[in-house]
């Protein structure tokens, strides 16, 4: 993960972004909720920003996750209090829990 020093913290859009990279893990958290991020063949992905889009930076991520949150994805969502995909079932959380992820199901595409 060549462009994410160990930790970065700083507010954009009027969201706190919180990135930690330790031990080849990265942990994304906006207002601290948990987004799944996975880090492939040199590109960030997270299924919330755009599933089959690699991303160059975290910086990049990040953007693109604020820019289309509130219209494909919601942060703050309903009364469940987690990040999910607008049209996850039954209100489902979909990648919103963070980690180290591959590939997960749930979400529009």
């Amino acid at each position: 993960m060549p462009d994410t020093p160990g930790s970065r913290h700083y507010v954009s859009r009027g969201v706190d972004v919180r990135i930690t990279a330790e031990n080849d893990e990265i942990e994304l958290r906006l207002d601290d909720t948990p987004i799944a991020v996975a880090y492939l063949d040199g590109e960030y992905h997270s299924q919330l920003a755009n599933q089959f889009t690699g991303f160059p930076t975290m910086d990049a991520l990040v953007d693109s996750l604020l820019e289309t949150e509130g219209k494909t994805w919601t942060l703050h969502g309903g009364t469940s209090g987690g990040a999910h995909p607008h049209g996850a079932p039954n209100g489902g959380h979909g990648t919103g829990h963070g980690g180290h992820h591959g590939h997960e199901g749930g979400g529009d595409r």
